[in-house]
């Protein structure tokens, strides 16, 4: 069995809190063309998106699910993907408005927003926000209900599963996975923040209910996890009830 989570920064927005940008919707409607091709070529199940339920991870994923489509999904789950809480961007007004006024303007580059709430470790900018650590730990949380998820699947399951979430979420998780939190600069160490599309890859072969092999690859990261690493990063108990 094999299932790759792609844990994906939503596309290309015309401005901080803009709708995605003419760029961002066109480059969508190719990736999702390309995963048509390649489920075709693999034969694997259909694309599975989640995303966070905010505008701009909403309509890549509706995007990605019907890239020929020009109508709206109004609403309808099967075109647009379920809303997963983990990946939603939970900041107050206080820490988006510090966050923002650190990019000085640029929404292509927000390394020194990142670095600020990857900073904040275990503790929270103020009582409305989640700390760095909280936002790792839904991450893995929702990247290990897949994983246990799998259990359930039909031998010889193949099927890719795409997470649409935003920047300022999804590399407090990997700054924990790839241990460099403590790293001076640790964005910096990181590549940067996760471009628009770009995407941080968990490879699921699931051997049977008991055995499992975890690979991820991001940039020039690649490496294994195990289940209880990443049971660990989603903050719960390695032995389970």
């Amino acid at each position: 069995m094999g299932v790759t989570v792609y844990l994906m920064r939503h596309a290309h927005k015309d401005s901080y809190k803009g709708e995605l940008s003419h760029e961002g919707e066109t480059y969508t409607r190719e990736l999702g063309q390309k995963f048509e091709r390649l489920t075709g070529i693999y034969k694997t199940a259909p694309l599975e998106v989640a995303h966070s339920g905010h505008k701009r991870p909403r309509r890549t994923a509706e995007l990605l699910i019907q890239p020929d489509s020009t109508e709206a999904t109004q609403g309808d789950v099967r075109l647009s993907g379920e809303v997963r809480e983990a990946l939603k961007d939970m900041s107050s007004e206080a820490l988006d408005k510090a966050y923002y006024e650190l990019l000085k303007g640029n929404v292509e580059d927000e390394s020194a927003g990142l670095q600020m709430v990857i900073d904040t470790g275990d503790t929270r900018f103020d009582a409305e926000s989640p700390s760095s650590v909280e936002i790792s730990q839904k991450v893995a949380g929702e990247l290990l209900r897949i994983v246990d998820e799998t259990k359930q699947y039909p031998s010889g399951t193949k099927k890719p599963i795409t997470l649409i979430s935003h920047s300022s979420v999804i590399e407090n998780f990997l700054v924990d996975l790839l241990d460099i939190r403590k790293e001076k600069n640790s964005v910096t160490v990181l590549g940067g923040g996760l471009k628009f599309l770009e995407d941080f890859r968990l490879y699921i072969n699931r051997k049977s209910p008991e055995e499992v092999e975890l690979r991820y690859r991001f940039r020039e990261f690649e490496g294994t996890v195990t289940e209880e690493r990443l049971r660990q990063l989603a903050g719960q108990d390695s032995k389970r009830d």
